[in-house]
């Protein structure tokens, strides 16, 4: 009797060893494992949605910045152009 109990229980761990190299083997992918990942996935989704809204306000940004620059240098030169019609009104 001992000796089936003792069989029996060398089996059974070596049945579980088994197991448990082949969950570590196809970690990720066994059904049980699904809803973490699902919750990954969406975690993950999220991430790159605002990373994308962020590079979108940084490009709207930009061009708000070029056009102030494209403002600033146009208002420099009407002001140049001013001051050189002055000077040459005053000659």
């Amino acid at each position: 009797m001992e000796s089936q109990l003792a069989n029996a229980s060398a089996s059974l761990a070596e049945q579980e060893a088994k197991v448990r190299d082949y969950e570590a083997k196809h970690e990720g992918d066994l059904p049980s494992q699904q809803a973490s990942n699902l919750q990954i996935l969406s975690g993950l989704q999220a991430q790159l949605q605002s990373e994308q809204d962020a590079l979108n306000n940084a490009k709207q940004q930009g061009v708000y910045f070029q056009a102030l620059i494209g403002q600033y240098g146009l208002s420099a030169q009407l002001r140049g152009r001013r001051r050189r019609s002055h000077k040459l009104a005053g000659d």
